[in-house]
């Protein structure tokens, strides 16, 4: 079985992702971020480690941000190295497969440390990479979050294992699990996952003779798994206090709180419509907020939570992750975490605890079902609940059913209009009002509710069977594998990654200057320039830079302490001008603005405003001439003479370096209208008339170098000091990781 079981779980990863119509296309959703961030950020990224460069900036998108720092590059984590080897589409279908692999199989080994047998381990793992929480992201096309979600067990899997043992491998696997969930990209998965490993360590701490020591365990793993990410997780937290979540309000950390009504997914995933019948019509997004594992496994898991000896702290875990899940509909709970909880208001949607909730619930169905096969006695108290509860499914079926031709004059009605009003419909919400609508979807949840209803009759034959013959516990475990696996393909979406770009905007684009930008107003492909080697005003990204979405959101009339990634343009303001910006590409349109900057630009005169709100007000003036006068935020050293004299010119430039070369009759700011970042560093190449050059922030959100008069050549380069504090403490820690894992292997 130790053989059987990898080949189970990659036999069954490979048979979800075949049938692929064409080599070009993904397995995700045409709507997905996968085709409007992860595809296009990947293609960038590997292209220029593939030409021997690590992008630490972004110059494509927002006039340039950080790319290395930026959580969604991933560049590090080795399973993504496959891209230097295969096509964009072909990697990023390797890349899902294995994931889905590693849920699986990582969460059967989670469960035989917790003293399962294989065929119990295997339907744990087979329940979980099958869930709505986890396999639903790769319709989603979020790689990240599925490979950081891929790695959770392990850390269960080493707490469970040291506490029985306290071996020192335990702990440095433990580490190496925090390694490469960080490595993974998605820093919401990590921050939960840490969250519930303390939890579930402080709930088995009861049972513990030597606490201190466990918990001293659990602190290793940790310590060490963040000291050898150092070099990925400083340079994140250094753009983190820059960037535009830096500073989150309570809405922002309250908004997308699993909806109450949702629970009801556990057994009924349609409910509120799905992704291949009716559209999904219910709050939020249907892959975030669906936690289907499977009803036969619900069965299970609730028939194990019996046994609450055996299984408190699986039961308690579950019942904490649930309540996290829930958010601001516990407005005490989660407002107390957020105030008093480091780091916790950084991140929105607390329901995507939902994969943590699967994990647990998956842990217990395994669990739930060794427990029957062990048992000597047919479960005849679980068979007739699970009878009962078929039956009142069977009788909420009928009731919606009768109901459904009153249409919103009903309860069902009652309950869409309820969603209407939250406000939290993300797609359709016009529906709601529609009496014709109503009818429809009160009938598709009827059928659903009833197939969950004859699942759970199903489980309940089986189980009366047992009395007869215990070999009917298989046909258990076959029924929670065939509805999950029901539920997995019927969530299969394929998309090709080719990208539809208008022809005659292909052609302008190719006859267009390369310092000048454009906006694409395009919500399908909003990271397009990444893959077409151009220059945009914004894009699609949850890291931006705060000065420079304040800056937008201030010239589209908003407020500026309201930046968001999916901001709008309802207005093509003069400031555009000093973002270098041509062209606005909107549907197939295009609108040529004038006179955009240069990149490099010598400017003689300069305003030091220290308030933002005045600064932005000044600047969106206008009065404001940009190409003669530079706002700033202190005063430059040398001072500019007032009239710039002499000229500038780029030598050479790659991602996140410019060569630069000046020479000036007089002092005067030399303007560079790209992003302003604090890892942003200038030096000469030569000697010259200036010992040192400092990078101020310009006009809010670009950058100017104060120069005096004479012949200057310098490197304006992109190194946050974090990257270099992160190399040395990842070096060092990597060297005592391979010293104690050698000891550990040898001594053991």
């Amino acid at each position: 079985m130790k053989v059987l079981a990898p080949l189970f779980f990659l036999a069954f990863s490979c048979l979800l992702f075949s049938g692929a119509p064409d080599r070009n296309v993904v397995m995700t959703n045409a709507r997905a971020d996968m085709v409007s961030h992860t595809a296009p950020w990947r293609d960038f990224g590997f292209k220029e480690i593939r030409e021997g460069r690590i992008p630490f900036w972004n110059p494509r998108l927002f006039c340039g941000a950080p790319y290395f720092s930026a959580f969604e590059s991933a560049l590090l984590y080795p399973p993504n190295w496959i891209h230097l080897i295969l096509p964009l589409p072909q990697a990023l279908n390797a890349l899902l497969l294995l994931h889905v692999f590693m849920a699986g199989i990582f969460a059967c080994l989670w469960g035989r440390v917790r003293g399962l047998d294989w065929p119990g381990a295997i339907l744990t793992g087979t329940v979980f990479m099958l869930s709505g929480p986890c396999f639903l992201r790769v319709y989603a096309g979020h790689l990240n979050p599925l490979a950081a979600a891929s790695w959770a067990p392990v850390l269960f899997l080493c707490l469970d294992a040291w506490r029985r043992d306290r071996r020192r491998l335990w702990c440095l696997l433990g580490m190496f699990a925090v390694l490469m969930q960080i490595l993974a990209g998605y820093m919401q998965f990590f921050y939960y996952t840490a969250m519930s490993a303390v939890l579930y360590a402080a709930l088995c701490l009861p049972g513990e003779k030597r606490k201190g020591n466990f918990f001293l365990g659990l602190g290793a793993m940790y310590g060490g798994g963040l000291a050898l990410s150092a070099v990925q997780f400083l340079p994140l937290l250094e753009t983190s206090l820059e960037a535009s979540r830096g500073l989150p309000s309570y809405q922002f950390a309250a908004s997308f709180s699993l909806p109450p009504e949702n629970l009801l997914t556990l057994l009924v995933p349609g409910l509120f419509g799905n992704l291949n019948g009716l559209a999904y019509f219910g709050r939020g997004y249907y892959w975030e907020f669906t936690l289907f594992v499977g009803v036969a496994a619900l069965a299970l898991a609730a028939s194990a939570a019996a046994d609450w000896k055996k299984t408190r702290d699986l039961a308690l875990m579950l019942a904490a992750l649930t309540a996290l899940a829930l958010g601001r509909h516990l407005p005490i709970l989660h407002r107390s975490l957020y105030l008093l909880l480091p780091g916790y208001g950084m991140f929105r949607s607390t329901a995507r605890h939902a994969f943590l909730i699967a994990l647990f619930l998956s842990i217990l169905a395994g669990t739930g079902w060794q427990s029957l096969q062990e048992s000597s006695r047919w479960p005849k108290k679980q068979a007739i609940l699970c009878l009962l509860a078929g039956l009142l499914l069977m009788g909420a079926a009928l009731i919606l059913g009768v109901g459904a031709p009153l249409g919103l004059n009903g309860a069902w009605g009652r309950l869409l209009q309820s969603l209407a009003s939250s406000g939290e419909v993300m797609d359709g919400a016009w529906r709601l009002a529609d009496a014709d609508f109503a009818v429809l979807s009160c009938r598709f949840a009827a059928q659903k509710v009833l197939a969950g209803a004859g699942v759970l009759l199903a489980a309940s034959l089986l189980m009366g069977l047992m009395k007869f013959s215990r070999r009917f516990v298989y046909g258990l475990l076959i029924l929670a594998v065939l509805e999950s696996a029901i539920f997995a393909f019927g969530s299969r979406s394929w998309t090709d990654l080719k990208l539809d770009y208008p022809e005659a905007w292909r052609r302008l684009l190719a006859r267009s200057s390369p310092e000048e930008r454009v906006l694409h107003d395009w919500t399908r492909a909003p990271n397009a320039a990444l893959r077409l080697g151009v220059d945009d005003l914004w894009g699609y990204s949850p890291t931006i830079l705060r000065r420079y979405a304040e800056l937008i959101a201030a010239s589209q009339g908003q407020d500026p302490e309201q930046t968001r990634a999916g901001q709008g343009f309802s207005r093509l303001h003069p400031i555009f001008s000093l973002l270098r910006c041509r062209h606005v590409l909107i549907g197939e349109k295009h609108v040529r603005l004038p006179s955009p900057l240069p990149r490099l630009l010598l400017v003689g005169d300069y305003t030091v405003i220290g308030d933002k709100h005045a600064r932005l007000e000044a600047i969106l003036s206008a009065d404001f001439n940009p190409r003669r006068r530079v706002i700033l935020e202190t005063a430059p050293i040398p001072k500019p003479s007032g009239v710039a004299s002499g000229s500038v010119r780029l030598l050479s430039m790659t991602t996140d370096r410019l060569d630069i070369e000046a020479d000036l009759k007089a002092p005067a700011l030399l303007l560079i209208t790209d992003a302003y970042s604090l890892g942003w560093r200038a030096a000469g190449l030569s000697p010259g008339p200036q010992d040192r050059y400092v990078v101020l922030p310009a006009d809010h959100a670009l950058r100017a170098i104060p120069l005096t008069a004479g012949r200057h050549a310098i490197r304006l380069q992109y190194r946050p000091v974090s990257f270099w504090w992160g190399f040395w403490i990842s070096a060092i820690a990597a060297a005592l990781y391979a010293a104690a894992l050698a000891f550990s292997i040898i001594a053991e």
